[in-house]
C-alpha cells in the first residue's frame, strides 16, 4: 500500500477483520502504549536499518485518527515528547525480553502511520474505475474523474459546465460517488460528511497546468 509494505498491510487488515491474531509479543508492547501513552496501536514493524550497525526502526500503525493526530504539532512535525516516551518504552521492553542485542534510545528511529487513512485510500483507489464510468454516464459534461488519496477530482469540459453543476447544488455526483464507494468500504469509514469531491475543468487544466494531470497532481 501507500506507506506500509504489502505484507504488513495485509496482516494488519486481517487483524482488524479478526482473520488473524496479533502475536502475544507484539500485543504486549501495544498494551504498554495504550496504558502509558493512551495510543491505540493495532500493529507495528521493528527492523534493523540496512547498512547501519546497531540502528533500528520502529513503525507504529495507529488505529484511529484521533490518536494519530495527537502525535503531531502539524502534519509534518511530530511532537518530540511522544517520540521520546515511545522510544524509552520500547527500548525498555525489548531489552527486558532479551530477544536481541541491547538497543539504546539514540539508535532507534520511531515513525507512525495513520492506518485509517491507509485503508480509506486503498478502498478509494479500488473504486476509482467504477466511480469514473458511472459519473460520466450520469453527466455527459464530465471529461474525466481522477482519484487521489481519500478524494476524487471531477473535471468538467468547461468552466461554465462546472459552475452550472455547482450552482444547481444537486449533490448528484457526490451521492453517486458515496454509493459506489460503500461497496468497497471494508471498514465502513466513508459517509456523507467525510467524502471529498473536488470540481475542476479541463479549461483550467489546460490554462494552468499545460493540460497535464501529473502537474496538476503536484499542486
Amino acid at each position: 500500500m501507500l506507506l506500509v509494505n504489502d505484507k504488513l498491510y495485509i496482516q494488519t487488515k486481517n487483524i482488524i477483520l479478526h482473520k488473524e491474531k496479533l502475536d502475544d509479543y507484539k500485543k504486549s508492547f501495544c498494551d504498554i502504549l495504550k496504558d502509558k501513552c493512551n495510543i491505540d496501536v493495532i500493529n507495528y514493524e521493528f527492523n534493523k536499518l540496512d547498512g547501519n550497525a546497531n540502528r533500528y526502526s520502529l513503525y507504529l500503525l495507529i488505529n484511529n485518527e484521533h490518536d494519530f493526530n495527537k502525535l503531531y504539532k502539524n502534519p509534518t512535525s511530530p511532537i518530540i515528547k511522544y517520540k521520546k516516551q515511545i522510544t524509552k518504552l520500547f527500548t525498555q521492553f525489548v531489552n527486558s525480553e532479551n530477544v536481541i542485542d541491547e538497543i539504546k534510545p539514540n539508535n532507534l528511529f520511531v515513525g507512525y502511520n495513520n492506518f485509517v487513512r491507509e485503508t480509506m485510500t486503498e478502498n478509494n483507489w479500488n473504486a476509482s474505475k467504477e466511480v469514473e464510468n458511472e459519473i460520466k454516464i450520469i453527466n455527459k459534461k464530465v471529461w474525466k474523474v481522477i482519484t487521489e488519496f481519500t478524494n476524487i477530482v471531477v473535471f468538467f469540459n468547461t468552466e461554465d459546465s462546472k459552475n452550472e453543476y455547482i450552482n444547481k447544488n444537486s449533490k448528484e455526483i457526490e451521492l453517486l460517488y458515496l454509493s459506489i464507494l460503500k461497496k468497497y468500504d471494508e471498514f465502513n469509514q466513508y459517509n456523507e460528511v467525510n467524502i471529498n469531491v473536488m470540481f475542476e475543468s479541463k479549461e483550467t487544466l489546460d490554462e494552468n497546468y499545460e493540460g497535464n494531470l501529473f502537474y496538476y497532481s503536484k499542486r
